[in-house]
Order: C-alpha cells, then structure tokens, then sequence
C-alpha cells in the first residue's frame, strides 16, 4: 500500500513539473509562476498562478494554449490511470 502511495505522489510531481516547465517558457516572468495542487479521491487538480500579465499568454489565443497544456496533462495522467485538472487561476 506504501507503495501506491509513493507512486502517487510521484506521478502528481512529475505532473506538477511538466507544468511549470511549459508555463516558465510561456511566461516573462517565470519567478512569478506557482503551481498550486490539491485532489480528490478521484481527482489530481493543478492551479496555474501567474503575474496578471502573464496570464494571457498560459491562455493563448481562443484558449488555445491552455487547452494543448491540458491535452498533454491528461495524456501523462491517463498512461498512470489518474483523473486531471488543470485550471489558470485569474490575478487578483
């Protein structure tokens, strides 16, 4: 059980990671960038925090950009059998 825990984990890392590469090459300032995670019983959820300026480009056009970083992100999580979520929190 120890294990599967571990394993998890891992994968919810490796996720994370995955994001906030992308994100710190999208974005000018990526100092500024925060990956917040939380999740379910079901559901690993990843919160994309950027400077308000940045914001705009982690979303890219009609969506596009957030959109293909969600479609990689579910292609990681389905190969380990995990249910995602990726969402762009909006600045303050």
């Amino acid at each position: 059980m120890k294990e599967t825990k571990e394993m998890n984990k891992d994968i919810a890392q490796t996720i994370k990671n995955v994001i906030m590469n992308i994100v710190a090459e999208l974005v000018s300032k990526p100092d500024e960038a925060k990956i917040h995670t939380s999740q379910t019983t079901t559901l690993l959820i990843y919160e994309i925090e950027t400077n308000k300026n940045d914001v705009k480009y982690v979303i890219g056009e009609k969506g596009s950009t957030i959109q293909s970083i969600r479609n990689i992100i579910r292609a990681i999580a389905k190969k380990n059998n995990k249910n995602v979520q990726v969402e762009v929190l909006q600045p303050k």
